[in-house]
């Protein structure tokens, strides 16, 4: 790993086999194992135990320029008369020697994954046949948190661990009719009719242990107070009825639907919902005769609607049981008010496009455009507390979703005679998001994502999804900064619209450079557009951690492009003289959170890979097609970047938490390696 005392191992094995028991009848099966075990993977962010001090990159923005981190490495622990230990630390609160972090307060984490299949087919006739499939994926895991005795914080000092034990099985059952019919010489139809049984079966065991009598023992019988133990278990089904068929005319033309039906345990009995597609492609230079150049052309169309269900135990309130407390077993209402006639999301979609090529294949593009649309979104929204309630599951959420995906490619350099060929591939993606409701009865305008530090991401009504709001420092007409007596920034007294964190648009352009036996290949890729709070930025400013903040620590900083009020004309503003401190300045931002808000555009040198394929005479010798061997690198460098600091490509993360924000990612890695591959 990046960090100190941090690990991943993965291993994988797999076997896929296959046998025909007669002409028409068929077993093959796909069995994979994947083991992996970490003995630390360190905390990330700052939503963790502990405020996030147990992010050892944490004290990295609060530490001085001036510690002596490699003291800190190398004398992260004292040990005490009676032989226990002491973390040495540069400070007493607020804060935990990192090295201390990685070393003692581990996070281990080990799992233990089988997916398989088997799948029987026979052939009924020459055009159909019956397929049965038995598809199951089940993992086991434990994560394991410690916290050594000695960890700054009132209860983290005494020690403890969290652990979580889990299982998740997923069986499906799957029964199908196939249909591949030859109608006549220009008429083809492929069809498929089904059924599956889903069965989803989740349980997590929770054990939380707070106080150790002995350092260093994770267990309940070194724990001081009696462990919490949770348990919690989820069991889902979902019956399915479905069915497909393509129509192919001439090799030209060709027309497709699907239909499906589920019955899921998480909606109300009884109500099952459907879902549907409808499709058609031309490739018209079947069909009618162009110049030599054309050598291709397709158009394309499809609409969609797609349905799904809520997470299991979304219906009815049920009691929670609380803390014993003597010979009394309280139980509570949940916080959420749960809708017993939740109906399924839905998402409407049209696809339409074109795929050309010209010059016998040399030169092409493809494009698509797509218009999504998604009704009675399942959230939840604030309530009153006089309800009983602080939230509401409910309907409501409509979003659109419009793009284009343009894809173009070409060959500029063909030449056979020297054996060197140019190939060059660009990929541009431009999506457009809004959002249309929340809130059917019109009582919720806004729904809040995330937040980080007073910033809070918004789904909000009449504009892109994950819009950042915070408070920002006041301007004049000229857009100046007004300052107060003290010479520092004004500021907003609610918050404000920062910015989106949807990027504009995504570009790629890949090269391919061929001559002879050698082939050499990069790639370039960028994401333009979109901000992101920076809570790295914001704290490390705080701290005085960036070089932007050196400037004034003698007291003679003036606030950049300010203003103040002129006292003999109120209302109006003149140009600002008043020094303040770097330090005044920096320790004040706390409301100046339009400050911290970058531009996420980045560019990068995402690839570059260099490959020799091995003389034919020489593989012919090993009774072998083809060898190739290549040397790799990804990540290699940053060439644009707006925002300082940090690497922008890991300030998103996934899920609508990261969205638009960060605080103190792990550096991004730079990876180097070698591959081998023989075809047989």
């Amino acid at each position: 790993g990046m960090i100190p005392n941090n690990d991943l191992k993965k291993n994988t094995v797999s076997i896929n086999s296959g046998v025909d028991v007669t002409d028409k009848f068929n077993v093959s099966s796909v069995i994979t194992y994947v083991n992996e075990r970490s003995d630390n993977r360190s905390k990330v962010g700052y939503g963790n135990d502990n405020s996030g001090y147990d992010n050892p990159l944490n004290q990295f923005i609060w530490g001085g320029r001036n510690l002596d981190w490699n003291y800190l490495r190398d004398n992260y622990q004292l040990t005490n008369p009676d032989g226990t230990h002491t973390q040495t630390n540069w400070l007493g609160y607020y804060s935990n020697n990192p090295y201390w972090l990685v070393n003692k307060n581990t996070n281990s984490f080990k799992r233990d994954r089988y997916t398989g299949s088997v799948t029987l087919r026979y052939k009924l006739t020459s055009w159909l046949t019956a397929q049965g499939r038995v598809l199951n994926d089940f993992y086991s895991q434990q994560i394991k948190e410690r916290t050594a005795i000695g960890t700054w914080g009132t209860v983290q000092s005494l020690g403890g661990y969290n652990q979580t034990d889990a299982t998740r099985g997923e069986l499906n059952k799957e029964l199908l009719l196939l249909f591949n019919k030859d109608v006549n010489d220009k008429i083809s139809v492929d069809a498929m009719l089904g059924g599956n049984m889903r069965t989803d079966k989740v349980q997590t065991n929770y054990l939380n242990v707070q106080g150790l009598f002995k350092e260093d023992v994770y267990s309940t019988d070194n724990a001081i107070n009696a462990p919490v133990q949770t348990n919690y278990i989820s069991d889902k089904r979902i019956n399915s009825l479905f069915g497909s068929a393509n129509i192919t005319y001439a090799r030209a033309i060709s027309v497709g639907g699907t239909y499906r039906t589920d019955w899921t345990s998480t909606l109300v009995k009884g109500n099952p919902f459907s879902y549907y597609s409808v499709s058609g492609t031309w490739s018209f230079t079947e069909s009618i005769k162009f110049p030599k150049w054309f050598s291709f052309g397709k158009i394309r169309a499809n609409y969609a609607k797609v349905g799904s269900d809520v997470a299991p135990y979304s219906l009815y309130n049920v009691m929670t049981k609380g803390t014993q407390f003597g010979d009394i077993y309280p139980f509570y209402n949940p916080t959420t008010k749960y809708d017993p006639n939740l109906q399924p999301e839905d998402t409407k979609s049209i696809e339409v496009g074109t795929e050309l090529k010209f010059f016998q294949n040399r030169l092409g593009i493809d494009v698509t455009y797509y218009d999504a649309k998604t009704y009675n979104q399942i959230f939840t929204v604030g309530v009153s507390s006089s309800s009983g309630y602080t939230g509401a599951l409910l309907n409501g959420g409509s979003i659109s979703n419009k793009g284009i995906e343009i894809q173009l490619y070409g060959s500029p350099v063909r030449h056979e005679q020297n054996g060197f060929n140019w190939d060059i591939m660009m990929n541009y993606t431009k999506n457009v998001n809004k959002v249309i409701e929340i809130d059917p009865s019109g009582r919720v305008k806004q729904y809040a994502l995330s937040n980080l530090f007073g910033t809070i991401i918004y789904a909000e009504e009449g504009k892109p999804f994950g819009t950042i709001y915070g408070y920002k420092m006041m301007r004049d007409e000229q857009g100046r900064i007004i300052v107060d007596s003290k010479g520092r920034p004004k500021t907003t007294s609610d918050r404000q619209d920062l910015g989106n964190a949807s990027p504009d648009f995504l570009a790629s352009i890949t090269n391919t450079f061929m001559y002879k036996n050698i082939i050499l290949s990069f790639l370039i890729d960028a994401k333009v557009g979109g901000k992101v709070f920076s809570g790295t930025n914001y704290y490390g400013a705080y701290a005085g951690q960036f070089d932007y903040t050196l400037e004034g620590r003698d007291g003679t900083y003036i606030v950049p492009n300010s203003v103040k009020e002129d006292p003999s004309n109120p209302g109006q503003y003149i140009p600002n003289d008043i020094q303040l401190s770097a330090e005044n300045y920096w320790t004040s931002n706390s409301n100046r959170y339009d400050e911290y808000v970058y531009d996420a555009t980045y560019v990068k040198f995402r690839q570059a890979s260099i490959g020799y394929k091995l003389p034919t005479n020489w593989v012919q010798k090993l009774k072998l097609e083809d060898i190739t061997l290549s040397v790799y690198a990804r990540n290699l460098w940053l060439i644009y970047s707006k925002l300082p600091n940090v690497d922008p490509e890991t300030a998103f993360s996934p899920g609508t938490a990261g969205l638009g924000v960060e605080y103190i990612q792990a550096p991004s890695a730079r990876t180097f390696g070698f591959s081998v591959r023989a075809k047989f």
